[in-house]
């Protein structure tokens, strides 16, 4: 893009400045494809075809591939060369050249390669007419890679597959499923990735892995079986893909993945246990939508070979960067990921014909839409127009895409269904602005390319949009970093430069070397020009005392969806942990031996189901710390006999120097709560105690005229005096090993009591109250709710008729310094 944009400063050649004119004269601008009626565009389109297509050779060659040869009539333009075969035109769009040659064998044949590797081999009657092919075509060619000399495109290309194959001899003996299908994946596999591993060992781990892998991917369904599927990652590392035993690629967005798992440790590995190759085994942990929930999902995988393990383990940890694969997108467009995903989806695998790598053991593949699925994808982009309309617009798509096509009719590459957003897009605002709305960006964007206005903005114009619409300050402002920008944002919009220079290689020689309307939109929404700094540091003080921060906090962490019939999972709890949670709740109730284990956890009375309370301790304490080193609060809802509670104590006892048990308010005279500095690292636990007269400086004042249940009560009521009810009188701990280990989040079981008597009880103590208590307090008595506090903490906790796992809005008790609101993490969002 650097040469390209030193020629600006350059004159363009009278040609160019004509081609241009031209273009721009003919109102090749942002309302055209809009602007007119159904009718009038398949006009306009067959003029445009018309204009643009001049013939510059036309004859009969032989085309041949791996299965015979066969007769075409084949035309050449100054755009693309084409043939029809049975009342279907192929189009090979000629900027999608990457070389072309004359065969050394046979110098009547000349090849044609493409830069999606696709590969068109060509046939004349003699070698001088195959020399005048060529030299017609390469003259041509040259045209355009003048133009586009920085439009490099980006391979889609699915992973190569194996020939279909037998899946067993019927004259050997029968092995084990998951043998069968590992020795085969090893005798396919092993020699190409042994020579691939010794070519690639300087490069970074992650690039390995677009190539394609054969492993066994175990279901998620116990009625299916363990099966082979081809994995890689895309070569934009935005996604895994595989193949399923149709056309069709499944993906997962890496922004999706929590964990990766070594070993065989997800429930899916439980069904069908394959111990012997458990060091070749991994699960992929990722967010998945579970109806209205949001839970954790497993994407459990055995990997053919060792290398093929280390290859997987080594680039995954390159690429998650600290656990967090969103990090690896902060510079790219949102929407430019939402469309390769929606391109994973809807297009389907197609075989290339001949390409560069064919053999008669593996054919290479390619990513098609078709039209159906282009003018569903054209639905979901919202395009307002009838169905004819809708058509002419996917025509112009295929048209304008940069890519050949192997299937026939309006199918795109996708560089042509990017185009066809970005059209889709452009039709909304001028329908918009044609009915009396507003095109604020495009008239900003037109006001800024003062040189090109129908084509992009050059760089020193959108030096001045950076400085005087984003304030950028001029320090900022780097030639380098700027083209950096531009190349990066414009990436995917190349299609767009071809469609608006109407395919001429003089004035798509312009556009080249300029940022596109689309590429200024992908910038504006990407993080590149975020308001805020996306460095995720902390800034502030955190020396403070622990009731002067917000906690993110969950409730009852450990279920994944229904509050009644739900599916308990320690997997809740790591995605809890892994997304920030520093508050996870645990309902502990006395159980039969589940493996051993005397205490379960659970929704009590429910239908959810029961996980042990050891593993969720054990879970909790290895993923406490992976986000942040800022103390963990383990909220102990206790339904269990004295001797379980001693279990309990053991159990917890058992995190070691993780678990917080000195008190320093006490043992200091304190009289604040320590910081999060210094409860670093520590995990730190909050109960009930039975009686807090023998534990507590907190005062017992007898109930008068206040009943247990009372809801509200006003001041008249209860004289100058606000109170305060604590809630939860059921889960509380009598066990004095125990209540040793809860020191700084006492819940004390209060008996009603003044505002006034709260400022003398220690900060040790807390509240737990429920969502209507908590509205009522923080709505009738906010000064008092500030000031109860800015020295001991506050829990609130969802209804308990919010059986769907809803969510309250939390807004009224931040604003009241409740630091401690329990939300449900199992269904993201209010009710």
């Amino acid at each position: 893009m650097a040469s390209i944009m030193a020629s600006f400063d350059d004159e363009v050649s009278t040609a160019d400045s004509n081609a241009a004119a031209a273009v721009i004269d003919r109102g090749v601008g942002y309302d055209l494809i809009v602007s007119t009626s159904s009718s009038e565009r398949h006009e306009a389109e067959e003029s445009f075809s018309t204009t643009l297509q001049r013939c510059i050779k036309e004859g009969e060659l032989r085309k041949v591939s791996l299965h015979g040869s066969a007769q075409r009539q084949f035309t050449l333009t100054d755009e693309s060369l084409h043939y029809v075969h049975s009342n279907k035109e192929y189009t090979y769009p000629i900027v999608a050249i990457k070389d072309i040659s004359v065969d050394q064998d046979d110098s009547s044949t000349f090849t044609i390669v493409f830069t999606n590797g696709q590969l068109l081999k060509l046939e004349a009657n003699c070698p001088s007419e195959a020399q005048c092919w060529v030299t017609e075509i390469r003259q041509v060619w040259r045209t355009w890679q003048l133009a586009g000399s920085t439009c490099e495109i980006t391979k889609h290309l699915d992973p190569e597959e194996p020939k279909a194959r037998q899946a067993h001899n019927q004259s050997r003996p029968k092995m084990p499923l998951l043998t069968r299908i590992r020795n085969r994946i090893s005798k396919q596999h092993s020699d190409r990735r042994q020579e691939h591993m010794e070519s690639s060992e300087n490069t970074a781990p992650h690039k390995r892995l677009h190539d394609g892998f054969s492993m066994i991917k175990y279901p998620q369904s116990k009625w299916n079986f363990p099966h082979e599927r081809t994995f890689r990652i895309d070569e934009d590392n935005l996604e895994i893909l595989w193949t399923t035993n149709t056309s069709r690629c499944s993906s997962l967005s890496l922004d999706r993945i929590v964990e990766v798992r070594e070993g065989q440790c997800s429930e899916w590995f439980e069904q069908f246990p394959y111990e012997a190759l458990e060091a070749q085994s991994f699960s992929i942990l990722y967010e998945e939508n579970k109806g209205p929930y949001v839970g954790l999902a497993a994407l459990s995988l055995i990997c053919g070979t060792p290398e093929d393990y280390n290859t997987w383990i080594e680039g995954l940890k390159f690429l998650r960067q600290l656990h967090n694969f969103s990090l690896q997108y902060s510079s790219v467009d949102p929407t430019i990921i939402w469309l390769k995903h929606l391109w994973s989806l809807m297009s389907q695998t197609v075989h290339m014909g001949d390409s560069i790598e064919d053999t008669f053991d593996s054919i290479q593949r390619v990513n098609e839409m078709k039209e159906g699925a282009a003018l569903e994808a054209l639905k979901m982009f919202g395009f307002l127009g009838a169905k004819s309309d809708m058509k002419a617009t996917l025509a112009t798509a295929h048209f304008h895409q940069l890519l050949p096509t192997v299937t026939h009719g309006n199918t795109l590459s996708v560089d042509g269904f990017f185009l066809l957003h970005s059209l889709c897009v452009q039709d909304k605002e001028a329908k918009a602005h044609k009915n009396g709305g507003s095109k604020r960006l495009y008239d900003m964007f037109q006001q800024y390319a003062g040189s090109y206005p129908s084509y992009g903005l050059t760089i020193q114009e959108f030096k001045t949009f950076l400085k005087q619409e984003c304030a950028w300050n001029e320090d900022d402002l780097d030639d380098t970093l700027v083209l950096e920008i531009m190349n990066r944002h414009d990436e995917y919009h190349k299609a767009f430069k071809k469609y608006k220079s109407k395919n001429k290689a003089a004035t798509f020689k312009i556009a080249s070397g300029l940022l596109s309307y689309p590429g200024l939109l992908s910038f504006l929404r990407s993080q590149d020009n975020a308001a805020t700094s996306q460095e995720h540091t902390v800034y502030q003080d955190m020396n403070q005392p622990l009731s002067h921060y917000f906690i993110n906090s969950s409730h009852n962490t450990y279920l994944e969806g229904h509050q009644l019939n739900g599916k308990s999972s320690c997997e809740a709890y790591i995605r809890a942990l892994l997304q920030g949670c520093r508050c996870v709740e645990i309902d502990c109730w006395d159980a039969g031996p589940i493996g051993g284990e005397r205490i379960i956890v659970y929704h009590g009375y429910t239908l959810t189901s029961k996980l042990a309370f050891s593993d969720v301790v054990r879970t909790v304490e290895e993923y406490s710390f992976h986000t942040s080193a800022f103390p963990v609060i383990i909220s102990i809802e206790n339904h269990c006999n004295l001797v379980n509670q001693t279990h309990m104590a053991t159990v917890f006892n058992g995190l070691g120097t993780l678990l917080c048990k000195e008190n320093l308010v006490e043992r200091e005279g304190r009289e604040r709560l320590p910081s999060p500095n210094e409860l670093k690292t520590k995990i730190v636990l909050k109960g009930s105690f039975k009686d807090i007269g023998e534990d507590s400086s907190t005062p017992q004042i007898p109930v008068t005229s206040l009943q247990a249940g009372s809801q509200t009560k006003t001041t008249e009521e209860c004289g100058s005096e606000s109170l305060v009810y604590n809630e939860d009188e059921s889960d509380k701990i009598e066990q004095p090993d125990l209540r040793k280990l809860i020191v700084y989040c006492r819940i004390a079981t209060m008996k009603p009591w003044s505002w006034d008597k709260q400022r003398e009880t220690s900060v040790c103590e807390m509240f737990n109250i429920s969502e209507p208590r908590g509205n009522e307090l923080c709505q009738d008595y906010s000064k008092e709710m500030l000031a109860c506090t800015e020295r001991q903490l506050v829990r609130v906790y969802p209804l308990g008729t919010r059986f769907d796992s809803s969510n309250y809005d939390p807004t009224l008790m931040w604003g009241c310094g409740v630091q401690i609101v329990s939300l449900n993490f199992q269904r993201p969002g209010l009710s």
